[in-house]
């Protein structure tokens, strides 16, 4: 593995640490306190999920949720960087570029290696929900896979 995380493209960026042959890699989702699953699901057979409205950034999770760089992969602020933040908290506050929120119920995406977290992402469950998928670099690649939760 090169260490990479990759989200809708072929192009990675730098994450966690390298892994090799015998490491055991894992991935996990963290759902909200207040996710619920409808249990009868729909008459397709995929589940239908539910969540109340709440604060989708509530400030007990957002220290746990962020994550944590090594040092030298930290950039300092100049002054010119102060002057883009007022700029910007006045476009707030104008209500220029604001984004929509994206479609999907948010929730933490974590990555382990050799059962010790790596890596935190935050994202969004899109419609149809998650699958697991294994990006190979080359051809004759072998990788062994159990999509066994341990909670289930």
């Amino acid at each position: 593995d090169d260490g990479k995380i990759f989200h809708g493209s072929g192009i990675g960026d730098a994450f966690g640490p390298r892994c090799s042959k015998g490491d055991v890699m894992g991935c996990g989702i963290t759902f909200p306190r207040d996710y619920q699953l409808d249990s009868e699901g729909d008459s397709d057979g995929t589940p239908e999920w539910n969540v109340s409205p709440v604060d989708p950034e509530p400030e007990e999770a957002v220290d746990i949720w962020q994550p944590r760089l090594p040092r030298d992969n930290m950039t300092f602020g100049s002054d010119t960087d102060e002057e883009d933040d007022e700029e910007e908290d006045e476009e707030e506050r104008d209500g220029r570029d604001r984004d929509p929120e994206p479609p999907g119920i948010k929730v933490m995406v974590f990555f382990t290696r050799n059962g010790k977290v790596v890596g935190r992402r935050d994202a969004r469950v899109p419609p149809g929900g998650f699958f697991p998928t294994v990006g190979m670099l080359s051809c004759h690649e072998k990788v062994r896979v159990d999509l066994r939760p341990l909670s289930g």
